[in-house]
């Protein structure tokens, strides 16, 4: 049974971001390898939703890495697979979406 998979504005505006910033800095490889690896991990999570880490603010969350330094937090339910935010793990923990 596929998963449906929805994004949520915030990941929306995160994931441009992420790909404006690499762009302007002149690494287009460094960009289409971030999507690569993002659609893997959509991929992997929309087949194995738990493989993810709880997050410590809510419960109910979970995120994953997408490489070293971004995580991408999504909700699942049986039918549906929710991106929410990315984050980047450099900055303050404090600053983390949830």
């Amino acid at each position: 049974m596929a998963i449906n998979v929805q994004w949520h504005n915030d990941a929306l505006h995160d994931l441009t971001e992420i790909i404006d910033y690499f762009e302007s800095e002149g690494a287009i490889q460094a960009a289409f390898d971030f999507r690569e690896k993002l659609v893997n991990k959509i991929d992997f999570i929309s087949k194995f939703p738990g493989a993810g880490r709880l997050t410590s603010k809510r419960r109910n969350l979970r995120y994953i890495l997408i490489d070293k330094h971004r995580r991408m937090y999504y909700r699942h339910t049986s039918k549906t697979l929710t991106i929410l935010a990315f984050f980047d793990a450099r900055q303050h923990p404090d600053n983390a979406p949830y």
